[in-house]
């Protein structure tokens, strides 16, 4: 037996007709190594923008977006996420101008806050 490697992914056996053999755990996603909100892309934006959170095990995941006053006024997730990279859409196109907060909480393992500039 010999191991081949092909894009990160072990495959240990070939087939007697050719074919690879590889099972689910060798062909498996590259998880997050860590709970990680990520630079929020673009800042400042108009009208949407992107908040990318990368989950090393699934969770559940809350992002909330304030205004300057500490005002909520929009809730991006609330619920369990699976274990990844996961991109989420501001979209503050019914929001006056100005600098806004969003944070991003998984109990016990994040709890992050990014502020963003919103200009019209």
């Amino acid at each position: 037996k010999s191991a081949v490697v092909m894009g990160g992914a072990s495959v240990n056996d070939w087939a007697s007709d050719g074919h690879m053999i590889a099972d689910d755990a060798a062909v498996s996603e590259v998880l997050p190594s860590s709970y990680e909100m990520l630079p929020v892309y673009p800042n400042p934006f108009n009208p949407t923008t992107m908040v990318s959170v990368s989950l090393p095990q699934a969770a559940d995941l809350t992002v909330t977006v304030y205004n300057i006053t500490g005002q909520q006024v929009v809730e991006l997730a609330n619920s369990q996420f699976s274990a990844g990279n996961h991109m989420l859409t501001f979209d503050a196109s019914n929001l006056a101008s100005g600098l806004y907060f969003i944070q991003a909480h998984v109990p016990g393992h994040l709890n992050t806050t990014q502020k963003v500039m919103l200009v019209r």
